[in-house]
Formats: C-alpha cells, sequence, structure tokens
C-alpha cells in the first residue's frame, strides 16, 4: 500500500486498522497531521515579504548568526557625533 496521495484521514485509518505502535517506544501514534518542512521568514527591509527555504538553505542563517549580528549592529549603530 502507497501512502502518497493519501489524505491525513486515510492515513489515519491505516494506522488505526494495522494497530501501528511507535517504532522504538511502542506507543500508540498521534493523529497525522500536516507538516510544512519549509522554514518560514521573511525578505527585504521591511520584513513585509513573506518566502520559505528549504532547511538546507535556512541553516545558514544559523550557522552565520554571530557574523550577521555583529554585521548588522555595525550598520543599525547611530553615527558618532
Amino acid at each position: 500500500m502507497k501512502l502518497d496521495g493519501m489524505t491525513k484521514e486515510e492515513i489515519g485509518t491505516v494506522l488505526r486498522r494495522f494497530e501501528m505502535k511507535g517504532p522504538i517506544s511502542g506507543s500508540d501514534l498521534s493523529v497525522p497531521f500536516e507538516t510544512n518542512l519549509m522554514f518560514s521568514t521573511a525578505f527585504c527591509k521591511t520584513g513585509y515579504v513573506p518566502s520559505h527555504l528549504s532547511p538546507d538553505l535556512a541553516r545558514g542563517i544559523f550557522a552565520n548568526f554571530k557574523r550577521l549580528l555583529e554585521f548588522n549592529e555595525v550598520i543599525l549603530q547611530p553615527p558618532k557625533s
């Protein structure tokens, strides 16, 4: 049986029919729900341009966070008189 193309309700029916359990814990599985594996973010200076990044691209945001923070702090600081 292929799960591709099934609705979450149909997948839930299959889980109950075959009494599927968690592979490690043996506990009951939760009701299926939709997820989005894309990382939600916003582009542009105002942040009003919603966008989505794949997880491998989104990783760069976190890997370079310290460098980006230091760079943006220099830009955002008011000029010294």
